[in-house]
């Protein structure tokens, strides 16, 4: 339960993840197969069936065209087989996969096993450095640049954010996020690696005049002031 908790925020189906746990959560307390059905499915003894009446050897000839008695010997091996429904094999075939793992759909590929892991930051940064490096020795240098803006940060397990500042930037990463996510996901060892592209609000630094600027110099050294006002500069 709690990894469907963890599990939940990254999955696209939340609600089939939460069924899959349900599901699960059942399967621990299914009673095992019961011991009568399976002794149902034993061939009956033969040994143990009523032996037929001595017939009378009048009746005998007509009798000895139809050998009923061995069809009514094998009769209810057939009806039981063909009436008697288990629900063993269901139990099995559902008890296969004990993982304890539910599936994620994502738009770089099939469905991923959800078996989340830590993420290395020292080895996150080394792949994606070489990554870099490599789009630049392609001739990719805007590519290159939007990768080396910054570096990616690891907020969970296998998780990873990176982040952008402009429209360029995030065409960018639009087109290329699949091909580094399975980059990262192969040299990472981790299939279920999700990298999150957040573009971040750029506040823009203000425009200093001439004057400005001379005022921030004069007050960590006032002779500036002083030289000023004996050349009666004029900053405007």
């Amino acid at each position: 339960m709690a990894q469907c908790d963890t599990q939940f925020k990254l999955s696209k189906e939340p609600r089939m993840l939460v069924e899959l746990t349900l599901m699960q959560l059942c399967r621990l307390n299914a009673p095992a197969a019961e011991a009568p059905a399976t002794a149902e499915k034993k061939s009956p003894d033969v040994s143990n069936q009523p032996t037929p009446a001595a017939v009378p050897a009048s009746a005998s000839v007509v009798a000895e065209p139809q050998p009923a008695a061995p069809q009514a010997l094998q009769a209810p091996r057939r009806r039981l087989a063909g009436d008697h429904v288990s629900i063993k094999p269901v139990m099995v075939a559902a008890a296969a996969p004990t993982t304890g793992t539910a599936t994620i759909d994502t738009d770089e590929g099939p469905a991923l096993d959800l078996a989340t892991k830590a993420v290395n930051p020292a080895l996150l940064t080394r792949v994606w450095s070489a990554y870099a490096a490599a789009r630049k020795a392609e001739g990719k240098n805007s590519l290159h640049a939007t990768l080396s803006a910054h570096e990616p940060v690891v907020l969970g397990p296998s998780l990873v954010s990176f982040s952008i500042v402009n429209d360029v930037q995030e065409n960018y990463m639009r087109e290329e996020k699949p091909t580094l996510l399975s980059h990262l996901r192969r040299e990472l060892a981790d299939p279920a690696l999700q990298l999150e592209v957040k573009k971040e609000a750029v506040v823009a630094r203000p425009r200093y005049t001439k004057l400005d600027k001379f005022t921030l110099m004069a007050e960590k050294n006032p002779a500036l002031q002083k030289l000023r006002e004996e050349l009666d500069l004029d900053l405007g």
